[in-house]
């Protein structure tokens, strides 16, 4: 009975971590648009070139901000199905949030500099290893049996399938950085668009 309790009181605070830093990063996200600054003579034209300027970065905000909330929303039901938690499955969630706190500059760079391969391979790691990451988190609770599954095995194998998609697609835009960076964003985006169908289809 107590073992339950306390597992059951872990549970709560970790989800209440996973929100606020989810929460705290999908807000500071915005702050990689900065509004321009113009002075002098024909205001008007030098703003519309400026807000033209910031299309990338507003690309690359609204991809990680669709992108971060899918994650929050299947880590949410995720843990509806994890009845305890034990010290790895904690430390495996923080290493989740730590990549999700990059998630900020990441986006930023590649906002800055959406041509340019260091950039664009950045952003995919920082994807690469929250997908990872949250593919560690989604399996090692059901090998350890920590979890209590659904009645329908076919869901759950669906679900297994769908969270490997994330690792397999960021790694191929990361390879495609080397030489074709417009088909490593159209992965970036691939990966957002593909959760927000499938994610919502079979995590809630």
């Amino acid at each position: 009975m107590n073992k339950r309790v306390y597992s059951r009181f872990r549970k709560d605070r970790v989800e209440g971590l996973t929100d606020g830093i989810f929460a705290t990063v999908m807000t500071i996200l915005v702050l990689s648009l900065v509004v321009p600054t113009i002075t002098g003579q024909n205001a008007s034209a030098t703003l519309q070139a400026d807000i033209l300027g910031l299309v990338p970065d507003l690309l690359a905000y609204i991809i990680t901000f669709i992108f971060l909330g899918v994650l929050w929303v299947s880590h949410q039901n995720m843990f509806e199905h994890i009845e305890n938690i034990d010290l790895r499955t904690l430390w495996i969630n923080l290493l989740l949030l730590l990549c999700v706190g990059l998630a900020p500059f990441s986006t930023a760079l590649l906002g800055r500099y959406p041509l340019q391969p260091v950039a664009v391979i950045a952003y995919g790691l920082n994807g690469l290893a929250c997908s990872i990451l949250f593919n560690i988190l989604w399996f090692y609770p059901r090998i350890r049996h920590l979890t209590h599954e659904e009645p329908n095995p076919k869901i759950i194998a669906k679900r297994s399938k769908i969270v490997l998609v994330g690792p397999v697609a960021y790694s191929l835009a990361i390879i495609f950085s080397f030489f074709a960076i417009e088909i490593s964003l159209g992965f970036y985006a691939f990966v957002t668009v593909f959760y927000v169908i499938f994610g919502g289809r079979y995590f809630h």
